[in-house]
């Protein structure tokens, strides 16, 4: 009796760990950037490396060069 009990665990661990995880749907955790145009190099960059100068966006790069 103890012998099937111990099969079945291990029947159920196998299928558990090995077949299911196949079927399980993988989650896209992809986050959106936002990217603006800098205005006087023409480049995209992400809004957060970007800075608003007379409504327009600059990238820091750009910022550094003034």
């Amino acid at each position: 009796m103890l012998g099937k009990v111990i099969v079945f665990c291990v029947i159920i661990a196998f299928i558990y760990f090995f077949i299911l995880p196949k079927f399980v749907r993988k989650k896209d955790d992809k986050k959106i950037q936002n990217f603006v145009e800098c205005q006087k190099c023409k480049t995209y960059v992400d809004v957060k490396d970007a800075v608003i100068s007379s409504g327009k966006y600059i990238c820091k790069d750009c910022m550094k060069k003034d």
